[in-house]
């Protein structure tokens, strides 16, 4: 990777990350749901990348990139827990279900299973912000990101014929920078 490019993906980096923390102490980043049926996977379990592949070529395809590379991703209630204790996200009545921090994407391991396309969801919109940085997108303030996030996981849902989690003037209000 020319010097260049390499120190334009950092910055980015930087820059996103710092838009996602101030937007999860906001509330908009972590993907939030009502409690979902019983399912799961163990705490702290690595999770195998290949239902994500197809959503990562999703997202990399509205991106325009030819290929989305893929963070780790875990499934970690202690992880989700910790960071809502040190920045108060969840919604009162709500856990966490997902997050993305540079390089890696948390999931609920209580309710993850690669079959329902509303645990889909969440990824599609933690990926959309690792495109976010992958790409070097710029928006004018960090809750602006949150808008292409919540857009694309409403469409992601629509194209699996499920209706979409979030309302569109929720996700402008969202979005709104402070």
């Amino acid at each position: 990777m020319p010097a260049a490019l390499g120190n334009r993906v950092l910055a980015a980096s930087r820059l996103l990350l710092a838009s996602v923390l101030l937007c999860l102490a906001l509330g908009g980043c972590a993907a939030h749901a009502p409690p979902a049926r019983a399912q799961g996977v163990a705490e702290g379990t690595a999770l195998d990348p290949a239902p994500f592949r197809p959503l990562a070529r999703w997202v990399a395809l509205r991106f325009g990139m030819d290929e989305l590379p893929l963070p780790a991703v875990v499934a970690s209630r202690q992880m989700l827990e910790s960071t809502d204790r040190r920045m108060n996200l969840a919604r009162s009545g709500e856990r966490m279900r997902a997050l993305y921090t540079p390089g890696i994407i948390v999931l609920s391991p209580e309710t993850w299973d690669p079959r329902d396309p509303l645990e889909l969801s969440f990824v599609v919109h933690e990926l959309v912000h690792h495109a976010q940085i992958m790409s070097g997108r710029q928006a004018p303030c960090p809750e602006a990101l949150e808008e292409e996030a919540y857009i694309l996981q409403n469409a992601w849902l629509e194209e699996q014929g499920r209706p979409p989690l979030y309302d569109p003037h929720w996700i402008t209000d969202r979005a709104r920078c402070r």
